[in-house]
């Protein structure tokens, strides 16, 4: 058992490793609707491989205080 980042992602899923729920990685909803959606950015691919992040997002984020 370990933290979500060592979960297994299948498809646009990943299943936590601790408490055994499937989160949406394209809305952060949890498939237990107990669970407060996790916070998502989104993101793409530069031309160099670099991994590009939406400051709107992250914006938004820090506002509402969920980030």
């Amino acid at each position: 058992m370990g933290p979500i980042s060592q979960g297994i992602v299948h498809g646009d899923k990943v299943t936590c490793p601790l408490h055994n729920l499937v989160i949406n990685l394209t809305d952060g909803t949890a498939s237990d609707d107990g669970c407060t959606p996790v916070c998502t950015i989104s993101v793409q691919v530069g031309e160099g491989g670099e991994v590009l992040l939406n400051t709107e997002d992250i914006r938004a984020m820090q506002e509402s205080g969920t980030g």
